[in-house]
């Protein structure tokens, strides 16, 4: 999935973290840490999210994500 999002996603330095790394227009290359938790419906959610490496764009002002898998894809 990595690959196909162009994001590289590891494991975090402190559990219950992960790490990913993007290469993003304007800013270049960035590192964020985040917690992961599950959520209702077959979900992961993301908080605390940290630059780790790199400046997030100046907008970003999200303190979570939810991913939601899309059902039509198998």
């Amino acid at each position: 999935m990595s690959s196909a999002l162009g994001v590289q996603v590891s494991q975090g330095d402190e559990s219950g973290r992960i790490d990913a790394t993007a290469s993003l227009p304007l800013v270049g290359d960035v590192t964020v840490s985040a917690a992961v938790s599950a959520a209702n419906g077959n979900r992961a959610g993301f908080t605390d999210v940290r630059a780790e490496q790199g400046e997030l764009p100046p907008r970003f002002t999200g303190s979570s994500v939810t991913f939601r898998p899309d059902s039509s894809s198998g």
